[in-house]
This record gives structure tokens, C-alpha cells and sequence, in this order.
């Protein structure tokens, strides 16, 4: 990766833009390396001589490079990774009824794809180490994604934790290429009625005092949850395509119980999506996707063989 100084255009417009499908193809490309090096491993090198502080920066400092492409893909794998484990631990939570930690790991589900599928748009939200003594919180955008060329400036980094990668996604998401129809409920802003709707119900039942955790004083409230939980899945058929799950799922988005769930599960059939569309013109990323598949078969879903309700057949299906 090399830089070009600090850009003397204004980024506005940049900062907010939605690449296509073909774009992100064409982007993403280039020969595949699996790496586990974080992106702040190939910029610090490079920005912390600049003498750039949280100011200075935020006109945009001008980067290139395939390797940097490279390091966005292989986090957006990561980021997917992680979903897939809260989506996994959410679903053993509400088995035995702990309906609050199930929706926290299941927030936590949406949360990660959120960050994968910012990383499919070439945007990553961390902290460079630009001073002797201070990470500043930064982003990168693409400048021209299709040819490894971005900017990274600490404009709209310095928010909420939980609150900027939501308010990004859903401005980026919601002017993208609908692949299948379904994802609307999870991309469009006009189904949601505040961007971080999800990260509000998290804090609500996590944080606030007797909200959430009640459960455990009431063995009917245990109870009456896991059999709702369970019901839910009982109802559709085994052995349904994908695009049935689908159906299911936006059906169950507007569902006051189990919206939230509906919409984890949309998230990570979105990025599935994406990487097989990366994957038709990438057999290096391919054969990476295809190698952890039945890693995580056995080491996150293998107790469902055989599958015996709608959400083990899902993640049988989903995965393959």
C-alpha cells in the first residue's frame, strides 16, 4: 500500500456512495491470500510518519493498493465468522429459554454482518495509530474501489461504538442493488423506523435496569418462551430450498418476537450471497469459503445431523 497525500477534493460525497455488485467484483477480483493480519498492520507503517492527528486528517488521506483489498476481503470473512458463532449461540440460548441472552448474542450476530458487509463495500471502521501516544478512531472509504484506491479520514469515526456502523450500513445498504427481493426488510431504511432500532433494543434489555434478565425469577416466562421459540420453527417444512427460507424469514421480520432473529438471519444469507457472486470470479477466495465451510459444520453445527426443526435445516441448507 503506498499514500498520496491528503486529497484536495471534497470526500462528501464519496463517504456516502454505494458501489454495485459489479463493482465490488471487479474490486475484489485480485489473488486472494488468507491472512489473518489486521488492516492497522499495512497503515500504520505508512500514516504514523505523516505527522497526522484527528484534524488534519479528516480531509482524507489518499491510499492504494490491491494488498489493502486484499486485508478488506479477508475481514469481511472474519466478520461473517463471528456472526455465524452468535448466530449459533443465540439459538443454543433460547433452547433453554434464556430469552435475553439470546437476543444480545443475536444482536451481536447482526452486529458482525454489519461490519461484513460494510467490508464488501470497501469501508472498515478501527483506529490508526497516526501519533507516538494515540490511536485515532478512523474509516476507509473507496475512492475508486475497482482500482484499490481509498481514503482514510476520521470524519463520522469518532461516534458510538454502536451506534456509526449502523447508521453507515443502512445509508450505504439502502440505495444497493436488491439481489433477491427478500432483503429489503434488512437494507432499506423505510422498514425500520431509527437506523439503530437494533442496538437501542440491545441496550434496552443488556443495560437498563429490570429490563431485561427477569426471566429468571419466572420458570413461566423460561417456559413460555422456549415453547413460542420453538413453535416458530416447527411450522415450516424440512428440505425447502433457500428461496423458501427466505419467504419465511421477511414473513417473520415484522413479527414483534422475533423480528430481530428473522433479520440476523436475512443478514448472513446477504453475504453469503455477496461471496458467491465474489466467488464465481475469485477461485482463490472460493476455495478458502469452501475450506472452512465443513470447519464450521463440525465445530458450530454438526449436533444438527440430522436436522430436526426450520432453524437446523436453515443453517444445513444455508451453508451448502
Amino acid at each position: 500500500m503506498t499514500q498520496n497525500g491528503l486529497s484536495t477534493n471534497d470526500i462528501s460525497s464519496l463517504i456516502n456512495k454505494s458501489w454495485t455488485l459489479r463493482d465490488q467484483k471487479v474490486a475484489f477480483a485480485g489473488n486472494f491470500v488468507p491472512s489473518l493480519n489486521p488492516i492497522a498492520s499495512l497503515v500504520d507503517p505508512v500514516v504514523s510518519g505523516l505527522h497526522l492527528n484527528r484534524e488534519t486528517i479528516k480531509p482524507g488521506l489518499l491510499v492504494e493498493g490491491q494488498d489493502l483489498t486484499n486485508l478488506i476481503l479477508n475481514q469481511a470473512l472474519e466478520y461473517f465468522q463471528k456472526a455465524l458463532y452468535n448466530f449459533n449461540s443465540h439459538y443454543v440460548l433460547a433452547n433453554r429459554g434464556f430469552s435475553t441472552w439470546a437476543s444480545v448474542t443475536n444482536y451481536y450476530s447482526s452486529y458482525f454482518s454489519v461490519f461484513a458487509l460494510l467490508s464488501l463495500q470497501g469501508r472498515v471502521i478501527t483506529k490508526f495509530r497516526l501519533t507516538a501516544t494515540e490511536d485515532i478512531p478512523c474509516m476507509i472509504h473507496p475512492e475508486d474501489f475497482k482500482v484499490h484506491k481509498y481514503i482514510i479520514t476520521s470524519k463520522e469515526a469518532g461516534g458510538k461504538t454502536h451506534q456509526v456502523p449502523w447508521k453507515k450500513y443502512y445509508t450505504i445498504y439502502d440505495t444497493y442493488q436488491m439481489i433477491k427481493p427478500e432483503f429489503d426488510v434488512v437494507q432499506s431504511k423505510s422498514f425500520v423506523t431509527e437506523s439503530i432500532d437494533e442496538t437501542e433494543e440491545r441496550n434496552k434489555i443488556n443495560y437498563r435496569i429490570f429490563e431485561g434478565f427477569q426471566e429468571v425469577l419466572n420458570l413461566a416466562d423460561i417456559t413460555t418462551f422456549r415453547t413460542q421459540y420453538s413453535d416458530s420453527l416447527a411450522s415450516p417444512v424440512l428440505g425447502e430450498n433457500i428461496d423458501k427460507y427466505l419467504d419465511t424469514l421477511r414473513s417473520l421480520s415484522t413479527d414483534p418476537s422475533f423480528k430481530y432473529f428473522a433479520r440476523s438471519a436475512l443478514r448472513l444469507i446477504l453475504i453469503k450471497s455477496i461471496f458467491e457472486e465474489i466467488g464465481q470470479i475469485n477461485n482463490d477466495f472460493k476455495l478458502e469459503y469452501e475450506r472452512r465451510v465443513p470447519i464450521w459444520q463440525t465445530t458450530l453445527f454438526d449436533i444438527y445431523a440430522p436436522p430436526t426443526n426450520y432453524y437446523e435445516n436453515f443453517v444445513n441448507t444455508f451453508l451448502n
